[in-house]
C-alpha cells in the first residue's frame, strides 16, 4: 500500500468515493486458530460489505501464497493444500472475495511470495489503473 500511495495513489476514507478497493491479508500470527483467522477471513469479510455498497469497479485481493503450500493429495499437482489456519484462511479469503462480482466488479487474487515483491507491485498497479479488464474474476500467482 505504501508504494500505491507514493505512486500517487490515493487511499479515501469513505468507501463511497473509491473506484477500486484493495485488501491486503496477512497473517497475524496469533496462537488462538480463530484470532488468526481475523487478518484474513475477518479482514476480507469485512472489506466486502463495505464494496457491496460502494461504486467499486476493481477489486484487488492481495495474500500470501500459504493456502497453496500444504502438501498436495497424491496424484495432483494444482489445487488448495492447508499446511496451517491461515492457509485455510487465506483460501477462504480468496472465495468471499468473488461476492465483488455481485456488484458488478472485477475482482483478482495475488498470491504473492515476498520474493517477487516488485513484480508483485507492478502487477497490482497494472491491474488496479486498467479501466478495460476482460476477465471477471482472475487468480495470480507471483512466484520468484
Amino acid at each position: 500500500m505504501d508504494h500505491l500511495k507514493k505512486s500517487g495513489w490515493n487511499a479515501v476514507s469513505r468507501i463511497e468515493e473509491a473506484e477500486v478497493a484493495l485488501i491486503e491479508c496477512y497473517d497475524n500470527g496469533s496462537a488462538t486458530s480463530i484470532h488468526r483467522l481475523n487478518g484474513t477471513i475477518g479482514l476480507t469479510r469485512q472489506a466486502i460489505d463495505e464494496i457491496e455498497r460502494s461504486p467499486v469497479k476493481r477489486v484487488a485481493l492481495i495474500t500470501d501464497q500459504s493456502s497453496t503450500s500444504g502438501a498436495m493429495r497424491k496424484g495432483t499437482r494444482e489445487g488448495l493444500a492447508f499446511a496451517d489456519v491461515h492457509a485455510m484462511g487465506s483460501a477462504t479469503a480468496e472465495i468471499l472475495s468473488r461476492m465483488g462480482l455481485r456488484i458488478g466488479a472485477k475482482v483478482k487474487v495475488f498470491r504473492i511470495n515476498l520474493e517477487a515483491m516488485s513484480e508483485a507491485i507492478t502487477e497490482i498497479e497494472s491491474y488496479l489503473s486498467d479501466d478495460d479488464v476482460q476477465v471477471n474474476y482472475e487468480v495470480v500467482t507471483l512466484q520468484a
